[in-house]
């Protein structure tokens, strides 16, 4: 896990995302800021189905 700081180039972090959705809810979006205070363009974006 990454608290703060830098990653080092092609280095990797792992964590867990959790959320709540209605039962049979679909086409759900994740989408990762870089920094979500300064900029409001996210960087990757995930559907669930």
């Amino acid at each position: 896990m990454l608290n703060s700081g830098e990653l080092d180039a092609n280095g990797v972090v792992e964590g867990t995302i959790i959320w709540e959705q209605k039962q049979d809810d679909t086409g759900l979006k994740v989408r990762y800021y870089e920094n979500v205070l300064f900029n409001d363009k996210y960087t990757f974006e995930w559907t669930l189905d």
